[in-house]
């Protein structure tokens, strides 16, 4: 199994702390692709002002950014 980090700049760390106490303050479905480990880094990420993500939501695949 590939391990790496990639580190991303939040311009509204704030933002990204709600998203992340919203996000694991509600029940979940896990979705495969949809829905999973990736999509739920990149709410919150986004949510912080950074626009990076995964292109095919799958991170075996490709780098995060």
């Amino acid at each position: 199994m590939r391990s790496w980090r990639t580190k991303v700049s939040l311009t509204n760390p704030n933002a990204a702390m709600l998203k992340l106490e919203d996000l694991l303050s509600a029940k979940c479905t896990w979705g495969v692709l949809p829905h999973n480990c990736a999509s739920f880094v990149e709410d919150i990420v986004q949510a912080g002002g950074n626009s990076a993500g995964l292109y095919t939501n799958c991170p075996t695949l490709e780098k995060f950014d």
